[in-house]
């Protein structure tokens, strides 16, 4: 008899066997967010009806894990299953930093190519000379990610410096 392969329907019926038991969130909407699915893992955003927004939680779900967003240890073996310090580009840098912030800080934002490179940027709240384009390096030490993102949840310019070791670990400072 051979296995059926993992689909989203069925990481969808984890998610809700997950959180039914969980009596603080209530009731809840649960939606598919394919822009974060990664290595095999489904993504799913879980809003509370009685909060909305303000309570998401993501979860990423696969036949034999589910990790939940804004937890360091659950990110860092999201970076090994794909493989982001033993790897070269196997996330470029958009892809890395929607995942990051979405994921890691529980944040939205835009990856900024310029200062002024997001509509809602004023004139003036990044300085040119403080901005440095988008960078990724890769070495023996993993993979390092240095990026400004115009944050839309809190609309100020943040810049991240963010360092996934070899082992997963995940490291970052920023500054605003």
């Amino acid at each position: 008899m051979s296995e059926v392969p993992f689909n989203l329907e069925q990481a969808r019926k984890r998610v809700e066997e997950r959180v039914a038991s969980n009596e603080v969130l209530g009731e809840v909407d649960i939606a598919p967010v394919p822009d974060l699915d990664t290595a095999g893992l489904y993504a799913f955003s879980v809003m509370p009806r009685a909060i909305g927004r303000a309570g998401e939680v993501i979860f990423l779900v696969g036949p034999d894990e589910m990790l939940a967003a804004g937890t360091a240890t659950d990110f860092d073996r999201l970076m090994v299953r794909v493989g982001v310090g033993t790897t070269p580009n196997v996330l470029d840098l958009p892809a890395f930093a929607r995942r990051f912030l979405r994921l890691r800080v529980l944040r939205n934002g835009v990856v900024l190519e310029r200062a002024d490179a997001h509509p809602l940027i004023k004139p003036g709240q990044l300085p040119a000379r403080r901005f440095l384009p988008p960078t990724y390096d890769f070495g023996k030490d993993g993979a390092r990610y240095r990026f400004w993102v115009f944050d839309t949840d809190r609309f100020v310019p943040v810049f991240w410096d963010v360092r996934v070791a070899p082992s997963g670990a995940t490291t970052f400072a920023t500054e605003e």
